[in-house]
């Protein structure tokens, strides 16, 4: 009897090992092909499926633009924003969403597939981080990686109609074209990695910054790679081995100038809409930007990866792992350092709002995760200066940021600072909480045994789920404003038909004396041309909505109160939509209560009903 109860755990131990060893040899045996096509075919699942959480577009006005270029080119082939042709606005991603326009039936279900094509194009970013990771780490890690990079918080961008989708992909694709040309720096390979960068621009001009990032790594290995030698040398042995890339540039940077300057326009002008940010971007202001850019893609990682990599790009720079090791630290610390100047750049701008946008620096972090990584994989090295200055500086950045100034912007631009927006903590109090969980956490970078090493991943796999649940929570709760209570959203289209030619009158809130109550009126105005075909020309009295988008002015004429041109000719569309604020003497042929919206056929003696005890209207909106 005892034996036998001896011998039968022992037996159900091995069958258990067996099975063990069974399973885990079948997982080894998946190629990385489908080890990475999992993960990519996971990551766009949970990403439509959460998609379809939300019903409405948030980000006005570009979700409204990237949406209007997208259906112009579906109808058209030609990019344009109300009608208007317009070509100053990434064209790479509104053609990869135009199929959603051209096969959909209403614009709601272009909406639905738009978001189902961002969900593959930000998922497949998985491919390219693992083949930067594979040059520096072993399969398994490159392959959590590669999970990493499709588990970050930003991923909530699927869900909106913005070019963060596509330019996610591209940045990894030319990052690693640019270490495809460290490695052997071939003219094809150098052409590659300009190539990649020119469709990188192509999705959103922030893409210029990877020609200083290609560049400035390209010197940088250079020096390491010959100790020794000066500066000049090693300048111009960089310049002979990469001469492709350096005619490239400067030729392509000379045709296009004299091209720009040929008809009378300013090279500034091929950064399209941005090119206003140029003139206003304020030097003085930038360094502060900067440290808070830093501080807040610290908190994005958790403060130990960041602090990891603090540690492990000098290490490697110096030639402690190899020459891949090297180039893939070379690209790291300029591209942080880069894409974190022209972000901050940005920030000081008036265009920038005073706002931290994170959500134009995410795209380095799963390098910083690889960087990460690769310290773990090396036996987490902590020599002590190098150690010591990394924690200090990881658990020190956080607590700068000025939290009461910032959060109030964070919903859609800086994710990382979500989950400290709570109720347990007042704003005054956040950067004291910040500094006591950043010295912990620095702590910990000091003084865990390296053979814990991977609750630190566990830890930074938590921070990601923390703030992308407080992401995508908000943005759930943003999109719901009006999508909760929406069964109609196409309901001048429905009326009318999607093909006759509605006009949209916008009349500012002080004009007729609007009350904001319920969702903001221009969001309804935003709304219902999202998801209206018929929707195509916008009009305004007094003053344009805020949206810097195409709109002629009209007038109300005083003596007759009928809508008047610029020029006075009489203006007389087949239908006008107005919000409910305003009347018109025509007849209604529909109303929409979310939107506050009423749509009018026109008739010759159609006039505008004066608002009672609003003298704003009087003063703002008439003439003659």
């Amino acid at each position: 009897m005892n034996a036998r109860s001896h011998i039968e755990p022992q037996g159900h131990r091995r069958r258990g090992s067996s099975v063990g060893v069974f399973v885990k040899a079948r997982l080894v045996a998946i190629p990385v092909w489908g080890w990475l096509a999992g993960i990519v075919v996971v990551s766009t699942a949970l990403q439509i499926q959460a998609g379809r959480q939300i019903q409405a577009p948030f980000v006005f006005g570009d979700e409204l633009i990237y949406s209007e270029l997208a259906r112009s080119f579906a109808a058209t082939g030609h990019f344009a924003l109300r009608g208007i042709p317009d070509s100053s606005y990434g064209i790479l991603y509104p053609i990869l969403i135009a199929p959603a326009y051209a096969v959909a039936d209403n614009l709601g279900q272009a909406y639905a597939l738009a978001k189902a094509i961002n969900a593959v194009l930000m998922s497949l970013a998985a491919v390219p981080a693992f083949l930067i990771a594979r040059r520096v780490l072993s399969r398994h890690m490159a392959l959590l990686a590669s999970g990493f990079a499709v588990a970050i918080p930003s991923l909530v961008y699927t869900r909106m109609i913005l070019t963060e989708s596509a330019f996610y992909p591209a940045f990894l694709v030319a990052v690693l074209m640019i270490l495809r040309a460290l490695e052997r720096p071939s003219s094809a390979r150098q052409l590659a990695a300009l190539a990649v960068i020119g469709v990188a621009f192509l999705v959103r001009a922030q893409g210029i910054v990877l020609v200083p990032v290609y560049a400035s790594t390209v010197l940088t290995v250079g020096w390491f790679e010959l100790p020794g030698r000066s500066a000049l040398q090693a300048v111009r042995n960089a310049l002979a081995a990469y001469r492709m890339t350096w005619l490239s540039l400067v030729g392509g940077g000379t045709l296009l100038t004299i091209s720009q300057l040929g008809r009378g326009r300013s090279p500034a002008d091929l950064l399209g809409a941005y090119r206003v940010v140029v003139g206003d971007t304020n030097l003085e202001e930038i360094p502060r930007w900067f440290l808070y850019h830093v501080a807040d893609l610290d908190l994005y990682l958790g403060i130990v990866p960041f602090a990891a990599c603090c540690v492990i790009v000098p290490l490697a720079l110096a030639g402690s792992y190899g020459r891949p090791h090297r180039f893939f630290a070379a690209v790291l610390l300029w591209s942080v350092f880069w894409m974190t100047v022209l972000v901050a750049a940005f920030s000081s701008s008036v265009w920038g709002l005073a706002r931290l946008h994170e959500r134009n620096l995410f795209y380095v972090a799963p390098l910083m995760i690889i960087g990460f990584l690769l310290w773990v994989e090396a036996g987490t090295p902590r020599p002590r200066h190098l150690a010591i200055g990394a924690a200090i500086t990881a658990a020190l950045l956080p607590p700068l940021l000025p939290f009461s100034d910032l959060v109030h912007s964070a919903v859609v631009d800086a994710f990382a600072l979500l989950p400290w927006a709570t109720n347990v903590l007042s704003a005054g109090n956040v950067p004291v909480a910040m500094g006591v969980l950043s010295l912990a956490l620095g702590l910990l970078f000091m003084f865990l045994p390296r053979h814990l090493a991977p609750l630190l991943i566990g830890g930074l796999a938590l921070n990601l789920y923390v703030i992308g649940a407080h992401a995508a929570w908000h943005a759930r709760d943003l999109g719901g404003a009006v999508a909760d209570v929406r069964v109609n959203r196409d309901w001048i289209d429905k009326t009318v038909g999607p093909g006759t030619l509605v006009a949209s009158i916008w009349f500012p809130n002080r004009t007729v004396c609007a009350t904001r109550t319920g969702l903001p009126r221009e969001d309804a105005l935003w709304e219902n041309e999202f998801f209206n075909r018929s929707v195509r020309r916008m009009y305004y009295v007094a003053q344009a909505a805020p949206d810097n988008l195409p709109a002629t002015r009209l007038f109300v004429n005083r003596r007759t109160h009928m809508l008047q041109t610029t020029r006075g000719h009489i203006f007389s569309p087949r239908f006008v939509v107005v919000g409910e604020a305003v009347r018109l003497r025509a007849p209604v042929v529909a109303r929409d209560r979310q939107t506050r919206a009423v749509l009018y056929r026109y008739e010759p003696n159609m006039r505008v009903v004066f608002p009672a005890n609003c003298p704003n209207f009087v003063r703002d909106a008439t003439t003659g």
